[in-house]
């Protein structure tokens, strides 16, 4: 699978995370019979080898449909449950391939942050085939899950704001996003957010404490920094110019 849409650097847990993947395409040069099923040969090699099982997709033409393969007749030879219904010349078509994904949360060893938040596996999925014929995957309920709703927040660096995510298929890791406990639009986060400075709420309905502390957070240095404030919060001193969509009660 290729990545052609991934998450923003910085999202919002309450707002959908999604990955667009699209499956390896090629052109079969011909559709052969073989004792009566249709068999795709190809003259360049998928990687990986699509192996039985597997499905080839083709939107158009004679061959339009789904096409399970059952036998891995070579590295360019493929013959599927379809039968031959004649040659077809160059027909294009897609390899689903569907692998088992899983979803971390938190740090690696090597990663700031870490002892507070060290990696965690969230869920264990298998994708499907969109109606576009591609891979659509949102992974913001898994993550909501893994954070824990009710903490109180903290002074500084709060973890439990704030954490990386990253899918694991391939046998390997695949590239981390941060995910922020919010609801501003993550484009918006991550462009007028992230690392400027600009705190989360706006200041005239900020989170309060019952204590009555006010807390105000920002993403500073790729974490969530929460700053405490005694009584309401007034004045051109703290003045984001923003206002949130989101209740922050």
């Amino acid at each position: 699978m290729n990545l052609v849409a991934a998450p923003y650097n910085w999202n919002s847990l309450f707002r959908p995370i999604e990955y667009t993947y699209e499956h390896a395409s090629k052109v079969a040069d011909a559709v052969n019979n073989n004792s009566g099923y249709a068999q795709w040969q190809f003259s360049t090699v998928f990687t990986p080898l699509p192996v039985v099982g597997e499905r080839f997709i083709v939107t158009s033409g004679t061959y339009k449909g789904i096409h399970v393969i059952t036998s891995v007749d070579s590295s360019f030879l493929f013959t599927t449950s379809s039968a031959y219904i004649g040659g077809a010349g160059a027909v294009s078509t897609i390899h689903e391939r569907l692998p088992e994904i899983k979803l971390y949360k938190g740090y690696l060893v090597s990663e700031a942050y870490y002892d507070a938040d060290p990696i965690t596996l969230v869920a264990t999925f298998k994708p499907k085939t969109s109606v576009n014929n591609n891979v659509q995957i949102d992974v913001s309920g898994f993550l909501q899950s893994a954070f824990d709703l009710l903490v109180t927040p903290v002074e500084g660096v709060d973890n439990n704001l704030f954490s990386k995510f990253r899918l694991y298929f391939d046998d390997e890791y695949k590239l981390a996003y941060n995910v922020a406990y919010t609801a501003i639009d993550s484009e918006t986060l991550d462009s007028l957010y992230a690392n400027t400075g600009r705190y989360l709420v706006s200041t005239q309905q900020p989170y309060l404490l019952s204590c009555g502390t006010t807390v105000l957070s920002r993403i500073e240095s790729d974490a969530v920094f929460n700053s405490f404030y005694e009584g309401s919060v007034e004045g051109e001193e703290f003045d984001t110019d923003f206002d949130t969509d989101f209740s922050t009660e």
